[in-house]
């Protein structure tokens, strides 16, 4: 009966090791991506979105409630007071990261008369998702405008397997509009 208790101890600790072994490589594994795909620089965005050159950089600065409006729209807490924008006649930029599961997706996006003109990804860090920097995807924000209170006035359609960073995509959309409102009124 001793032995017995023996051996069972020893497979106990020796799956243990393994698992412990297993795990720690994937921790590893999922702490070291490190990987980013560069769609187009900053420069290349305000190029592409304004024709005679890119308008002078500006920053809004955030007042208490467009603060409180920008949070609920982000669904967490601000880090900064301004936020920076280009600005040519009734047409703004902005040049934005949000988090889509783990890390920062960097967009940019126009503004315009009629809602918003076009949105582009420009870095994607995410190891899975990157199908939100595909025009099929970036297409559907086109036009859009704010309606019942910071909502988009239309639903986006989800990517499999990119939900969060559809999701994120989507909340900037919402705070580029609500602040181009802004930008305007000042």
């Amino acid at each position: 009966m001793k032995l017995m208790c023996g051996v069972s101890d020893a497979n106990t600790r020796l799956s243990r090791l393994l698992l412990g072994s297993v795990c720690l490589f994937m921790a590893m594994a999922a702490s070291s991506y490190s990987g980013h795909i560069r769609y187009m620089s900053n420069d290349e965005f305000l190029a592409f979105s304004f024709e005679e050159g890119s308008p002078r950089l500006q920053f809004l600065i955030l007042d208490q409630a467009l603060r409180d409006d920008a949070e609920q729209i982000l669904e967490r807490r601000l880090g900064s007071a301004r936020q920076r924008y280009w600005r040519d006649g009734e047409r703004t930029a902005w040049i934005m990261e949000e988090i889509g599961k783990e890390y920062p997706i960097t967009m940019g996006l126009v503004v315009g008369e009629h809602g918003i003109e076009h949105v582009r990804i420009l870095v994607y860090r995410e190891p899975r998702g990157g199908e939100v920097h595909e025009r099929f995807f970036t297409r559907q924000f086109e036009g859009a405008v704010l309606a019942n209170g910071n909502r988009l006035d239309r639903s986006i359609d989800n990517i499999t397997g990119a939900t969060l960073s559809v999701d994120a995509v989507t909340r900037v959309s919402r705070l580029v509009l609500r602040l181009h409102d802004e930008a305007l009124s000042r």
